[in-house]
């Protein structure tokens, strides 16, 4: 399966470089032109996200994770490198309210950032290197930055 690679750069105007931290009044345009563009768009909530493994939970939810998924670090990487074969080519995460976590625990949102970030780069075959990309996912933090 292949799917058609959008270029999030060209799709939302002022996008800054990854890891992509979005004003928090920009964030339902962004979700909107994802959403336009063939995106399943996984909403997170920081109001309820306290600590990584709260935010593993929610991840595991708003992508309909299997019964099995371990809510780890290793355990999103397996399911999110099964999301085309649920139908689900073309992923993204918007985190609303990340910055919320940042001001409760610096260490867990750094890291989860930092980890995020990376997944979704490795679960991604990144054109011009993939002439047959599969799985293209996105992460976007929004917040007051």
């Amino acid at each position: 399966m292949s799917v058609e690679w959008v270029d999030v750069n060209k799709l939302i105007p002022g996008l800054p470089l990854p890891p992509y931290l979005i004003q928090k009044e920009t964030a339902a345009e962004v979700v909107a032109a994802l959403t336009r563009s063939g995106f399943v768009v996984g909403e997170l909530d920081g109001h309820v996200i306290n600590s990584q493994r709260d935010l593993l939970e929610k991840i595991g939810k708003v992508l309909e994770f299997p019964d099995y998924y371990g809510c780890n670090w290793d355990a999103l990487t397996d399911c999110a490198g099964d999301l085309p074969r649920q139908g689900k080519p073309k992923v993204a995460l918007v985190w609303h309210d990340s910055d919320l976590l940042l001001r409760r625990s610096v260490h867990d949102f750094v890291r989860s950032m930092t980890l995020m970030y990376d997944i979704a780069k490795s679960t991604s075959t990144l054109p011009p290197d993939a002439v047959d990309p599969d799985l293209q996912m996105e992460v976007f933090f929004s917040g007051e930055w």
